[in-house]
C-alpha cells in the first residue's frame, strides 16, 4: 500500500471510530459500535488485497519483516498488560488471533466497545483496550525486544503520540470521553518522561506527537534526525542497558567515517595545512587558531573537515579530536556536556561551561563544529581559547566568514576532472576515453556538487547504466534528485533534494519568492546592476514607443515592486536583507567582477531544483521577462552595449519567448541584434511582427516597424534576399503612410541599396543612394546628419562599380565632418573610418591606409569590444591591408583571429564566416603552405555547398580569387572545383 492510499484507507476507517461513549449498561450500542469497526476493518483488507479472516502472526511464527506487538488487557488478569506478538515467541504461546480482532482489542474501550472473545477452550481469553495504563507501550517494547534479541544494541527508537496536555487538572466542563481522553494522553506522557530521562544523552530517543505543541519547524527537524539516525552506520545502546540502567551515561561519540573515495580538495587542504600546521603559526601563543568552510549543502564541507582531522592525528597522535554537531545551540550544549561526562562519574553533573573550560586547559586539541548553519547562534561563546586549540567550523551559513575572513574558505563544486574520476570510482567504472567523457557530461550536468555526484555513481552502481544515465536524468530529473541510499552512498547523508529543501525552508516567504525568480535567470552571471536599474525605472520602462500597449506589462510591474520594492521605492539597504537569507545557506553566493561589478550566481541543482514545479507560463517567468525588458536602453550608439551584454545570458538561457508582449519582443530583439547574436533575435523580432500582424494588421506603423527591425537581423544571419524582399514591403507601407519623402522612408530605400550592394546589384545600389541623398539634400539640407550618413553609403556602393577615387574623396570628407560633429567614440564615424581606410588600400595608399584601420580596430575594441561582429570586419580589413603589403604572417594572424570570432557569433555555415575563411586560406597560399591550403579549401567547398544557395555577392567573389590563387600555384584540381561550384551558384 501506498503512503497516499494508507492515508486514504485510514481516513475511511476513521469514521467507523466512535468519538462518544455509550451508557454504562447499553451493552447494544458497544456491540453495534463493534460491528460498525469490524465492517469497515475487513473492507480495508479486502481493498488492500488480504482475506479478512487472515491471522495476525504468521503460521511457522518466522517473520524476517516488521515485528509487530500490540497491548491489549485480558479480563482474566487486569492487573498488567498482555502482548499479541506478529511473531512466535519464547513466551508460553496463545490463542491465534486475525488481524481484525487484534485491530478490534486494540481499541476496544469499555465505555464504547464489547470486548473481543478469542480462542477456544483453555486458551480462550476476553480482550480489551490497554488504552488506559499503556496508551505509550514503549518500556513494554523495550523490554520484549530485550527478550526476543537478546543484548542487541538499539540505533533508533521512535515514539508517536497523540499529543501533549500542559495542565494535568480536570477540567469541570468535560465528558467522560473528553476525560478518559485526557487521562490516556497524560498516561502515555508519563511514559515518554520516563523513557526521555533513561535515553536523553545517547541521541537515539525521538518522539513525535500530533498536536499543535509540536510547531511545523520542529516536527521537520525531528524527522530529519530521525531519517539521519536510520541512514548514520554508528554504534547504538544494548537493549540490555537500556532496560537495566536507569540513566545511561553515554561516552563522547565518535565521528562520522571519511567517504572512502575522497578526491581532490587540495587547494583548500593545503591552506588548512599551512594555517594550523606551519611552526611560525602554531608558535603564535595567546588563542585558539581557527579555520571557516562555507558552501553549499552537499558541497564537501564536512569530508574536508573529517580529512583534515586524519592529518591532524597522524601528526599529534595523543590529542584529542572532537567532533561537534552545531545545527543548534541544544545540540551544541549537549555534545560538550557529553564530553566532560564521559570523563567519569565525578563529572556528572559538570555543564557544557566546563567543557570549555576544561578544553582550553589541554596542551592541545582539534574541535570540528559541524553544520554550524543556524545564524542565531553565538558560536564563538562555545569556543575555548588557548594556544594549543585549532577549531574547524563547517557552515552553508556563508556569513560566518566574517568573523575569521582570512581564514575562510569557499568550498565550491569539484572540479570537472575530480567530479568525474569520483563518479567512475565510486560506481566501478574504469577511466577509459569513452568511459570519462561520458562522466563528465554527467558530473556538468550536476553541477559538480560531490552529494549529486556521489548518488549519481550509487545509482550507475546498481543498475550499471554509465550510458543512459544522463538521458535518465533528464527524463526523471525530481525522482533522482530526490533518491538517498546510505547503503550505497557511503558518507553522504540525504538526498540532493532534502539538502536543498532544508535551506530552502528556512527562508522568509519573500525571500523563497526571490530565490525562485533568481532561479529563471542564467545561473552563473545575476548582475546586481541588472536587479537595480530595473527597480529605479519601477519595472515599468519600455525602450520603444509603440502605439499597442499591454497592461500585462502594469501588473507585473505591480507584482515586482511589491516583491523588491515593498517600500514603494527601491532601496538597497532592503534588498540586501532579502538576499542575505539566501546567502546564509549558500543558496546564493555574490563574486565581483571587473570595476567591482557585483553578480549573484546560483548552483546549477540548486536552480534545477527550483525550477522542478514551475511551468513554463508561471509569473515568475513572466516578472523575469519584465525585469529585462525594462533595463535595456534603445540608442544606436551602443552606449549601453557592455550593460546589454550582461542581460543577453538570461535572455537566451531562459524559456521565455512564448510569453513576451510586442514590447518585450522588441527590446529583446534590439539587445540581441546589437551584439550580433543575430539568430535570437530574429526569433524575438519573428515573434512581434506575428503579434503585431494579429493586434494592429499589417499597415499598422508598429507593424511596419517590426518588419523593419526583422530585416535588419535577417541582413545579420546572412539571409540577405530575404533582408531585401521584407524590406521592400517596409518600403511600400512607408510610403503609404508617410509619403515618399518623410525619413522614414528615405531610411528604409538608404537600408535597401545595401541590400543590393551584398546581393551584387552594385548599378542599382548606387542609383538608389544617389536618389536618396538628393531627396535629402531637398528635404533636409546639406549640413543634415542623415545626409553626412547617405554619402557615406554612396561612396561604399561607387567603390562596387569601380570609382574609386570618387568615394575616396567621398569618404575623407564625410569622415572629417562627423569627426568634428561626434568625435571619434561614435559608430558613425568609426564606420566611414574603416571604408576609407579599405578604400586607400584599394587606390595603392597603403600606409594612410593602416595608420586609419590601426586606429579604427583600436576604437572598435574599446567601443564595442574585442569580440564584436564589427571589431572583428576591422580587424579583417586591417588584415586585407597587410596583405597587400606583402606581410602575410600579420594578416594570417589576423585573419585566423577574424574567422575564429566570426566562427562563434554567426557559426560556420554563415557567407561572412565563410568568407574570411577564404582570407585566411589565401594568406596560405601567399605563405606557400600548399598542404594546408588545399586542405582548407576543400572544406570551405563542402561547407559552401551544405549552405542553401547564399546569395552575399562577396563570398563567390572571395572563392573566384582562391580558385585563380590555387590555379597559379599548380592546384588546379581544388582550383577548379571552386570555380565550378561558382558557376553554379551564379547560374553562369
Amino acid at each position: 500500500m501506498t503512503p497516499t492510499q494508507a492515508i486514504e484507507s485510514y481516513s475511511k476507517l476513521s469514521s467507523a471510530i466512535v468519538t462518544t461513549v455509550a451508557s454504562t449498561v447499553d451493552q447494544v450500542q458497544r456491540e453495534t459500535n463493534t460491528s460498525r469497526f469490524k465492517e469497515a476493518f475487513d473492507q480495508l483488507l479486502r481493498d488492500a488485497g488480504h482475506d479478512p479472516g487472515s491471522l495476525f502472526q504468521t503460521r511457522n511464527g518466522k517473520s524476517n519483516g516488521c515485528k509487530t506487538v500490540i497491548c491489549v488487557m485480558n479480563q482474566a488478569n487486569m492487573s498488567y498488560c498482555q502482548l499479541i506478538r506478529s511473531y512466535r515467541s519464547r513466551s508460553a504461546p496463545g490463542p491465534e488471533y486475525t488481524i481484525t480482532q487484534v485491530a478490534l482489542a486494540s481499541i476496544a474501550s469499555p465505555d464504547a466497545y464489547a470486548p473481543v472473545l478469542v480462542g477456544k477452550g483453555p486458551k480462550e481469553a476476553i480482550l480489551s483496550s490497554a488504552l488506559m495504563g499503556y496508551a505509550n507501550p514503549v518500556k513494554q517494547l523495550l523490554k520484549e525486544a530485550h527478550l526476543h534479541f537478546g543484548e542487541a544494541e538499539v540505533g533508533t527508537l521512535l515514539s508517536l503520540g497523540t499529543g501533549k496536555i500542559e495542565n494535568s487538572k480536570p477540567i469541570d466542563t468535560e465528558n467522560r470521553m473528553q476525560a478518559m481522553a485526557r487521562q490516556v494522553t497524560l498516561d502515555a506522557q508519563r511514559s515518554h518522561e520516563e523513557v526521555y530521562e533513561r535515553l536523553k544523552e545517547t541521541g537515539i530517543y525521538f518522539r513525535l506527537n500530533e498536536s499543535a505543541h509540536m510547531d511545523e519547524g520542529a516536527v521537520s527537524d525531528t524527522i530529519d534526525e530521525v531519517v539521519r539516525s536510520f541512514q548514520v552506520d554508528s554504534h547504538g545502546i544494548s537493549l540490555k542497558d537500556i532496560n537495566s540502567v536507569a540513566k545511561i551515561e553515554m561516552s563522547f561519540k565518535p565521528r562520522p567515517s571519511l567517504t572512502r573515495n575522497f578526491v581532490g580538495r587540495d587547494d583548500i587542504l593545503d591552506k588548512l595545512y599551512e594555517m594550523h600546521f606551519s611552526s611560525e603559526r602554531s608558535s603564535q601563543g595567546g588563542s585558539t587558531l581557527m579555520s571557516i568552510l562555507t558552501g553549499l549543502g552537499g558541497s564537501g564541507k564536512t569530508q574536508i573537515a573529517l580529512k583534515f582531522a586524519l592529518e591532524y592525528e597522524s601528526r599529534h597522535p595523543a590529542a584529542p579530536v572532537y567532533f561537534l554537531d552545531a545545527r543548534s545551540q541544544e545540540r551544541l550544549e549537549t555534545e560538550l556536556e557529553t564530553i566532560i561526562r564521559s570523563r567519569g562519574s565525578a563529572y556528572r553533573s559538570r555543564t557544557h561551561q566546563d567543557a570549555i573550560d576544561w578544553i582550553a586547559g589541554q596542551e592541545r586539541w582539534l574541535l570540528i563544529f559541524d553544520n554550524a548553519d543556524d545564524p542565531s547562534l553565538r558560536l564563538f561563546d562555545y569556543i575555548p581559547n588557548s594556544s594549543g586549540g585549532h577549531v574547524l567550523i563547517t557552515s552553508r551559513n556563508d556569513l560566518v566568514r566574517v568573523q575569521a575572513p582570512e581564514n575562510s574558505h569557499k568550498v565550491d563544486s569539484l572540479s570537472l576532472g575530480d567530479a568525474s574520476h569520483l563518479l567512475l570510482v565510486s560506481s566501478g567504472y574504469t577511466a577509459s576515453p569513452d568511459n570519462l567523457t561520458k562522466a563528465k557530461e554527467i558530473a556538468r550536468e550536476l553541477g559538480c556538487l560531490p552529494l549529486a555526484v556521489a548518488h549519481a555513481a550509487g545509482y550507475i552502481t546498481i543498475h550499471r547504466c554509465l550510458d543512459t544515465y544522463l538521458h535518465l536524468y533528464r527524463q526523471r530529473r525530481r525522482e533522482l534528485l530526490s533518491r538517498s541510499d546510505p547503503n550505497v552512498v557511503q558518507g553522504r547523508e540525504g538526498s540532493v533534494s532534502t539538502t536543498i529543501q532544508l535551506s530552502f525552508e528556512r527562508l522568509s516567504t519573500q525571500a523563497r519568492y526571490l530565490l525562485q525568480l533568481f532561479s529563471l535567470f542564467h545561473a552563473t552571471s545575476i548582475s546586481h546592476s541588472i536587479i537595480e536599474k530595473a527597480a529605479l525605472r519601477n519595472f515599468a520602462f519600455t525602450p520603444f514607443a509603440l502605439q499597442v500597449q499591454d497592461t500585462s506589462e502594469e501588473e507585473h510591474a505591480s507584482a515586482l515592486m511589491a516583491l523588491i520594492c515593498p517600500s514603494g521605492a527601491w532601496s538597497e539597504f532592503d534588498f540586501n536583507e532579502m538576499i542575505q537569507q539566501c546567502l546564509q545557506y549558500s543558496l546564493l553566493q555574490i563574486i565581483t567582477g571587473d570595476g567591482a561589478t557585483k553578480y549573484y550566481t546560483i548552483h546549477v541543482l540548486v536552480q534545477s531544483w527550483l525550477r522542478l514545479d514551475l511551468p513554463q507560463d508561471h509569473l515568475f517567468q513572466r516578472l523575469l521577462i519584465r525585469i529585462l525588458a525594462c533595463d535595456i536602453t534603445a540608442d544606436d550608439n551602443y552606449e549601453n552595449l557592455i550593460f546589454h551584454r550582461s542581460i543577453i545570458p538570461h535572455i537566451e538561457g531562459a524559456v521565455v519567448a512564448l510569453n513576451t508582449t510586442i514590447a518585450d519582443s522588441f527590446a529583446f530583439g534590439f539587445v540581441l541584434e546589437e551584439a550580433r547574436h543575430s539568430l535570437p533575435a530574429v526569433q524575438y523580432l519573428e515573434r512581434a511582427l506575428v503579434l503585431c500582424i494579429e493586434a494592429l494588421g499589417d499597415t499598422h506603423p508598429d507593424t511596419i516597424s517590426a518588419m523593419g527591425r526583422l530585416a535588419a537581423s535577417l541582413d545579420s544571419c546572412g539571409e540577405f534576399r530575404a533582408g531585401m524582399e521584407l524590406k521592400l514591403r517596409v518600403l511600400q507601407g512607408r510610403k503609404r503612410l508617410f509619403g515618399e519623402e518623410h525619413p522614414d522612408t528615405l531610411r528604409v530605400m538608404s537600408n535597401l541599396a545595401r541590400s543590393f550592394d551584398w546581393l551584387g546589384m552594385y548599378e542599382e545600389a548606387v542609383k538608389m543612394d544617389e536618389l536618396v541623398l538628393g531627396l535629402r539634400r531637398r528635404v533636409q539640407g546639406d549640413d543634415h546628419p542623415d545626409v553626412l550618413l547617405t554619402l557615406a553609403n554612396l561612396a561604399v556602393s561607387l567603390k562596387k562599380v569601380g570609382r574609386l577615387e570618387e568615394a575616396v574623396e567621398l569618404e575623407a570628407e564625410v569622415l572629417k565632418i562627423r569627426t568634428q560633429l561626434y568625435g571619434e567614440n561614435n559608430v558613425g564615424v568609426l564606420t566611414v573610418m574603416g571604408n576609407l581606410g579599405y578604400s586607400l588600400c584599394e587606390i595603392g595608399k597603403y600606409e594612410d591606409a593602416l595608420v586609419l584601420q590601426r586606429r579604427s580596430v583600436e576604437l572598435w575594441r574599446g567601443l564595442a569590444g574585442e569580440d564584436h561582429a564589427d571589431t572583428l570586419s576591422a580587424i579583417a580589413s586591417l588584415a586585407h591591408t597587410l596583405a597587400a603589403l606583402k606581410r602575410d604572417e600579420e594578416a594570417m594572424e589576423l585573419r585566423s583571429k577574424a574567422f575564429e570570432g566570426f566562427r562563434l557569433i554567426h557559426g560556420i555555415h554563415h557567407p561572412v564566416t565563410l568568407l574570411t575563411k577564404i582570407n585566411y586560406t589565401l594568406s596560405l597560399c601567399a605563405m606557400d603552405r600548399m598542404d594546408e591550403a588545399v586542405q582548407s579549401s576543400r572544406s570551405i567547398l563542402r561547407t559552401a555547398t551544405q549552405m542553401s544557395g547564399s546569395d552575399y555577392a562577396a563570398l563567390y567573389e572571395g572563392m573566384e580569387n582562391l580558385s585563380q590563387s590555387l590555379a597559379n600555384l599548380g592546384e588546379m584540381e581544388v582550383g577548379d572545383d571552386l570555380h565550378q561550384f561558382v558557376i553554379r551558384m551564379r547560374g553562369f
